[in-house]
């Protein structure tokens, strides 16, 4: 809607170049759209910095983790099993920090949501790093499985 609000804006100045009684439907279209804009309230995109960080931080400790782990290991269950406990407590401790940021910075965003937005980025990519684990039997293509999704996490 907004971009077909830019749009008549644009049409409405062009016309008003040559008929000056269109300006005031300009303006009003502009007005239409500072409305529109405004009418975005999405709270989710408030808060994608703590999403982002939750993301980023799995991504760079847990896949150094499981590529230590199984080389070390070499048993792709126990690698699982041990990812998804070591993502699942890094998530809290994620989590509780992102808390007590937002929470010190006494700014707009709810310390609360902050920390549960980053709970869950941070979850949901140890879920998807450590599938490849309990789907693959050699720990070596589960390694490569984990590194492919990571790079898919990171052009997502």
């Amino acid at each position: 809607m907004e971009m077909g609000e830019d749009d008549a804006t644009e049409k409405y100045t062009e016309i008003a170049k040559r008929i000056p009684e269109a300006k005031s439907i300009a303006d009003d279209e502009i007005v239409h759209e500072k409305m529109l804009i405004d009418m975005i309230d999405e709270e989710r995109i408030g808060y994608i910095g703590s999403m982002v960080l939750g993301l980023n931080d799995a991504l760079v400790e847990l896949t150094g983790a499981l590529a230590g782990l199984s080389f070390a290991i070499q048993n792709t269950r126990i690698i699982g099993f041990i990812g998804l406990i070591t993502g699942i407590s890094a998530a809290m401790s994620m989590s509780a920090s992102e808390y007590l940021s937002k929470k010190s910075e006494k700014g707009k965003k709810s310390p609360l949501k902050a920390s549960f937005y980053t709970g869950i980025a941070y979850i949901l990519t140890v879920l998807m790093l450590v599938l490849p684990y309990f789907l693959i039997e050699k720990y070596y293509f589960a390694l490569l499985g984990t590194l492919i999704v990571g790079i898919f996490v990171i052009f997502i």
